[in-house]
């Protein structure tokens, strides 16, 4: 091209390089739940080659590169920046579990199904953190009809138990309920058990059918060879 003297140039064009912003996407580990048993938490961003990570919020203990573990609920944030200078934050917010445990299910789990005429039943129990001091007197069968069972076996351990009801007879519903007092369950801080728990219901029959009637179908002397009779179970 000429420039306005009517002298010649050349114009040149270099391509832009544009780098991605880092990836500072915050994750809680093993969760982002403080509990009595989980008193640090992890926060963690991917990790980026010579990037930098700069942690702020309430509860931070200790920093190690993309890693800080933190010890108070709240809004944590991370600002990351890469080797190239593009930054990137992210934030993440940190909550405080129960002060003390609950019961969060007692689902059945043997059979799955709700109509069953077996003689035990298993049930699943959940709770919110890590206990102990289950057993079988923590539970309550409740019964309709005439049908029967007993709490059995209790197994299990951390936040997962199963309780057998075994001894099932008869016809009705059956329900396995967690006591709502004097349980002795704790957690590993010693918290007493918030509450009770209903669970799910099993429909119970055991009885096998019997026969109670045999009639005649049609008259008392019919003129046919095949006599109708109607059973009655």
């Amino acid at each position: 091209m000429r420039d306005a003297a009517g002298q010649t140039s050349t114009v040149r064009s270099s391509p832009i390089t544009v780098y991605p912003l880092p990836d500072a996407t915050l994750t809680g580990m093993p969760s982002a739940n403080l509990v009595c048993t989980q008193a640090n938490l992890t926060l963690s961003a991917p990790y980026v080659y010579l990037s930098t990570y700069a942690f702020s919020g309430p509860g931070i203990v200790s920093t190690n590169g993309n890693k800080a573990v933190v010890n108070q609920p709240g809004v944590y944030s991370v600002n990351v920046v890469s080797s190239y200078g593009c930054s990137a934050t992210s934030q993440i917010t940190v909550t405080n579990g129960p002060g003390s445990p609950v019961a969060l299910s007692i689902n059945r789990k043997t059979p799955g199904a709700a109509l069953t005429g077996a003689a035990t039943v298993t049930y699943e129990v959940a709770f919110s953190d890590v206990v102990n001091g289950v057993d079988a007197t923590d539970f309550s069968v409740i019964k309709t009809g005439t049908a029967t069972g007993t709490v059995g076996a209790v197994n299990g351990s951390g936040g997962t138990y199963t309780v057998d009801v075994t001894g099932i007879t008869g016809a009705g519903t059956l329900r396995l309920d967690l006591n709502s007092t004097g349980t002795g369950i704790k957690d590993g801080c010693n918290n007493d058990i918030q509450g009770g728990y209903t669970g799910q219901t099993y429909d119970i029959e055991t009885t096998a059918p019997t026969v109670t009637s045999i009639t005649r179908g049609g008259p008392e002397r019919p003129k046919i060879d095949i006599l109708p009779f109607l059973l009655i179970m």
